[in-house]
């Protein structure tokens, strides 16, 4: 069975455990209001995803979330039910949304080590790693974007990886992938860039390069934003007035020099968390609700066995790949540099960190692969120890998913514990019971 085959039968895997996982929070009643799980915004996305008028997913900062996802929800519902299950069957079809994001993720990760000349055994190990961490399990099960902006930087990161092996600059692949990643966020279209420079600044010069880079840019926010005006049309949306709302940039953080310094702490906290705060839902003071709580990870805790190890792992294969130099630290720059990204740009901007920790959750993974020897003679030398440092590499990295492994299952379960303890019947804002049921999806 070829490389893609198993990455594929991995993914599949992956996306059978992410749907059991979404559809119990929905049995749980999580996604029918807003914040509950993390900050997240399941009640909004979904009505984006299954209804396609929301206007959170059609704006400067999501140009065509809505307009990419609900289509094709619509066609299959359509060819799937007959006219009065449709609205229904959109709503079951926008839970599948996040699990099949985060399994195309998971196979471009497969692909990407692969391509890199990773073995069988280690892509099986970092494959298991992404899909024990916390991050994964979590944002891979809830209706919101952040499963669909890791797999815009995956695709990134492939083709990254695919021109460090060699590969030929695959204009129009860069392109797509560039117009995809800023369609579902904006911001994600600087990592792309940057990756697109890193990769060709010695292949092409420094000036081809730069160029080739702004041209990338301009062609994804035009293409983005262009496609947006045209999709819109299939709503009923005319102008741009709609892409432009009074919302600013977001949530502007006060301390961004403490929130960076926290940052480190914070990645290993995304993979494996200790305790969260469960905290008053400020939102279920404005909407029918079934929980008056949320949950969060506002603080900053020391890491447990599993995020001491991630660290650990990360420091020996960080310095493998610098002692290798050439391409190997070109890697290692872009893929350190994809994670510290979001830690510069959510030091200032948005809410808490964890919120955007799927973003980092593949870079991060790729920076525990073992380097395999080059064919240079410096490399060769270096390789001597290879045997050794690869056996450490595979207890190492095996012993982390396991403890990745318990430790999400353990906070999993204390999350699920919490939500059966303070459920309620569906309720008013002002705490009288509701004379109706939850709003429904538009036709």
């Amino acid at each position: 069975m070829g490389r893609a085959m198993w990455a594929l039968a991995g993914a599949i895997a992956f996306l059978a455990l992410s749907l059991m996982l979404t559809w119990h929070w929905r049995d749980r009643d999580a996604f029918a209001q807003h914040d509950v799980l993390f900050d997240t915004d399941t009640k909004s996305r979904l009505g984006c995803y299954a209804d396609g008028w929301v206007g959170h997913g059609r704006n400067t900062i999501h140009p065509n979330l809505c307009n990419l996802v609900n289509p094709p929800i619509r066609a299959l519902s359509t060819a799937l039910s007959p006219a009065p299950e449709r609205l229904a069957m959109r709503q079951h079809l926008a839970l599948w949304v996040s699990p099949l994001a985060a399994a195309a993720t998971l196979f471009c990760l497969t692909m990407t080590a692969g391509r890199w000349g990773a073995r069988r055994g280690q892509r099986l190990l970092l494959g298991l790693t992404f899909c024990a961490a916390f991050t994964t399990l979590f944002f891979a099960s809830v209706p919101d974007h952040f499963a669909l902006g890791a797999l815009t930087l995956a695709i990134a990161l492939w083709l990254f990886t695919d021109r460090l092996a060699g590969g030929p600059v695959r204009w129009l692949a860069w392109s797509v992938a560039g117009w995809f990643a800023t369609s579902i966020t904006i911001t994600n279209l600087m990592p792309l860039v940057a990756l697109f420079l890193l990769a060709n600044w010695r292949r092409m010069g420094a000036g081809r390069a730069l160029a080739g880079a702004g041209a990338l840019m301009v062609l994804s926010v035009a293409t983005a934003f262009g496609s947006a005006v045209l999709l819109n049309l299939g709503y009923g949306i005319h102008g741009i007035e709609v892409l432009m709302p009074n919302e600013g940039t977001g949530p502007h953080k006060p301390a961004p020099l403490a929130e960076l310094a926290s940052f480190p702490l914070r990645v290993l906290q995304s993979f494996a968390p200790g305790a969260y705060d469960v905290l008053p839902n400020a939102l279920s003071l404005r909407e029918p609700h079934h929980y008056a709580v949320q949950f969060e990870f506002g603080t900053t805790r020391t890491p447990g066995v599993a995020g001491w190890l991630l660290a650990g792992l990360l420091a020996f294969t960080v310095a493998l790949r610098w002692r290798r130099g050439g391409t190997d630290r070109t890697m290692l720059l872009g893929l350190a540099g994809a994670v510290l990204f979001h830690g510069v740009l959510h030091a200032r901007l948005g809410t808490d960190y964890f919120l955007y920790s799927f973003h980092w959750a593949e870079p991060l993974v790729l920076l525990l692969m073992l380097p395999e020897p080059g064919h240079s003679p410096a490399q060769a030398q270096a390789a001597a120890a290879r045997p050794v440092c690869r056996r450490l590499h595979a207890g190492l990295l095996a012993a982390l998913v396991i403890a990745l492994a318990l430790n999400s299952g353990a906070v999993l379960r204390a999350v699920d514990a919490d939500l059966a303890r303070h459920w309620r019947p569906w309720t008013e804002a002002d705490g009288t019971p509701a004379t109706g049921p939850a709003p429904e999806i538009r036709p």
